[in-house]
């Protein structure tokens, strides 16, 4: 099912009861406009019109600013209403809306902006008691878009309020909708992380997962020297994906959960070992090597899991699991293992391995100065090898700035409003939003960039 672009506590608004109000508030260019419109085919009901008063703007400059009303007015959703027309006169307001309501049945009728219809009367606020009346007078839901974000005589008019915010977060700038009041309605989320790109207005749901796709997992192909990283989206990010001998770092931030993190590293590692290519892991703190593999093979067969994936494991000397290396042995005999099995996954063919470190884990086990080192052998042989190294960094990690030091490509996955986000450091990119692939299903993937 395609999911909606305006957060679900505003169906539910709209859906209870006929004459709804709802005040649109926030500072110029933070969404207003394109907010209301995007409402337009959220709310469409059959056989309703819908109506856009422009208070400021004449009928070419609206066409030629929102491009999206052209659309809708093809497709008979929209009626358009400029600074010229008789019903953008607060006067002439209620006798226009009798007459439009005799020909027309509205489902939703927008005034952008109320304090522009209103402002040249000596006593505005009797003015916005009479138009909103005559609205409710109707039962036709309505949408009143105000230029600023204060609280103002209006609040107490309307059935519900929302203010769309810009901030900033870990340096990148954001938009949010703010849901302050919806009577009637519970609000279970009151701040939602949105999006205009495209010049479309999209809101994002909390980190679900949702669907689950076909158990065989569809490879994703290389490009030149880069290999893939399962998502097309964030190959995109990287310029081709990473680059075949480098050694990349993803950080973890402060309240993202394990599902979050892997809805990344799982299709890296899902298209690697898909392609016939050895994994060596050392698993982050938390991850159990018999979870993880019980959830790989979700998506690629326990054959395929058993023969491409090796799990370090430091405490055990000895494992009839043929995905584990034992190595609670002593030093020697450790590396001996290790690179023992590095050799067999690189078979006869000597093909590229992907070396995947939990640093968290590393620190733990071998402490920072054996850490460190270890880590700077590992990167020097995966740019000589040509083979793919990914390290993973969670917080209060004392290794954590020699990591980033040495990284070929550096990003970061953050939680913001409950939702799992991505950006670049290492190339430097904007913040990404992290959400299934409603068309080919989870565990694949897309980003979408918060603009």
């Amino acid at each position: 099912m395609k999911s909606s672009s305006i957060p679900h506590e505003l169906h539910e608004f709209f859906n209870r009861a006929k004459g709804q109000t709802l005040l649109i508030k926030g500072d110029s260019g933070t969404g207003k406009t394109t907010f209301a419109l995007e409402l337009i085919p959220e709310l469409m009901k059959k056989n309703q019109k819908n109506g856009y008063i422009f208070v400021r703007l004449e009928e070419e400059q609206v066409y030629n600013n929102f491009p999206l009303v052209v659309d809708l007015k093809k497709k008979e959703e929209i009626m358009v209403f400029d600074s010229l027309t008789p019903i953008a006169d607060a006067n002439k307001f209620g006798k226009e809306l009798d007459n439009l309501n005799e020909t027309s049945t509205f489902g939703l009728f927008i005034i952008d902006t109320i304090d522009a219809i209103t402002e040249r009367f000596d006593h505005p606020n009797r003015k916005l008691k009479e138009i909103v009346g005559k609205i409710k007078e109707h039962k036709v839901n309505s949408i009143l878009i105000q230029e600023h974000a204060t609280e103002s005589y209006l609040d107490y008019l309307v059935d519900g309020i929302i203010t769309l915010q810009r901030s900033e977060y870990e340096g990148q700038r954001i938009r949010l909708i703010s849901l302050d009041k919806l009577r009637g309605v519970e609000i279970f989320q009151a701040k939602y992380l949105i999006t205009l790109k495209g010049g479309r207005f999209k809101s994002f749901n909390p980190f679900d997962p949702g669907e689950v796709g076909p158990h065989k997992w569809v490879v994703q192909k290389d490009k030149g020297g880069y290999f893939s990283t399962g998502i097309s989206d964030l190959d995109s990010l990287l310029g081709m994906g990473y680059k075949k001998g480098s050694y990349n770092v993803i950080e973890i931030g402060d309240n993202v959960t394990s599902e979050e993190y892997l809805s990344i590293i799982r299709p890296i590692i899902l298209n690697f070992m898909s392609l016939g290519r050895g994994v060596i892991a050392v698993l982050p703190g938390g991850d159990h090597p018999d979870s993880f593999r019980n959830d790989f093979t979700r998506f690629i067969s326990r054959e395929t899991f058993d023969k491409y994936m090796r799990i370090a494991d430091y405490f055990s000397p000895d494992s009839k699991s043929p995905y584990i290396i034992p190595l609670g042995v002593g030093r020697d005999e450790a590396i001996k293992r290790w690179s023992e099995t590095v050799m067999q996954l690189r078979n006869q063919e000597n093909n590229p391995i992907l070396d995947f470190t939990g640093f968290d884990t590393l620190e733990y086990t071998r402490g920072e100065n054996i850490a460190i080192r270890e880590l700077l052998n590992g990167v020097a042989a995966t740019k000589v090898s040509n083979d793919l190294g990914l390290g993973i960094i969670k917080p209060g990690l004392k290794l954590t700035q020699g990591i980033k030091n040495m990284a070929d490509t550096y990003i970061k996955i953050i939680d913001i409003a409950k939702c799992c986000c991505i950006y670049g450091l290492k190339p430097q990119t904007t913040l990404y939003v992290i959400t299934p692939d409603e068309k080919r299903l989870y565990p694949n993937v897309k980003l979408t960039a918060l603009v």
